[in-house]
């Protein structure tokens, strides 16, 4: 399942979803996830220099709009963003893009993290 319709899917926050959401915007790989008791969201990542790095690096992406606008001011700088609730879908919404792209459209997720979530791995895909 690709990182997009993972997001989709998210119900919350994911810390797994993080790591991808970084990779996806900064580059590396995840080398491989362990199941721990004490911890289920522990897992390997190789940086795009090559060198491994622990998970707990990662901002809180799927929890935080203020660590996803940081993608968005480094990696997205020339974009307009907006994240909200629509009363006539009723959910929340996010759209990152360029004001006069007919194409971009409000992407609507289960929370407003995860809508600018998938609106920013969308831009970054572009």
């Amino acid at each position: 399942m690709n990182l997009l319709t993972r997001l989709e899917s998210a119900t919350g926050p994911n810390r797994e979803l993080d790591a991808r959401i970084y990779v996806a915007a900064y580059g590396g790989t995840i080398s491989a996830k362990h199941e721990h008791a004490y911890d289920n969201d522990w897992f390997e990542w190789t940086d795009a220099g090559g060198n491994e790095v622990d998970c707990a690096v990662f901002p809180h992406y799927t929890a935080s709009i203020d660590a996803l606008l940081e993608v968005v001011a480094e990696k997205l700088p020339e974009t307009y963003w907006c994240v909200g609730w629509d009363w006539e879908v009723v959910g929340p919404f996010a759209y990152v893009g360029s004001r006069t792209d007919p194409d971009n459209q409000s992407i609507y997720g289960r929370t407003a993290v995860l809508s600018l979530a998938i609106a920013i791995v969308k831009a970054l895909e572009q």
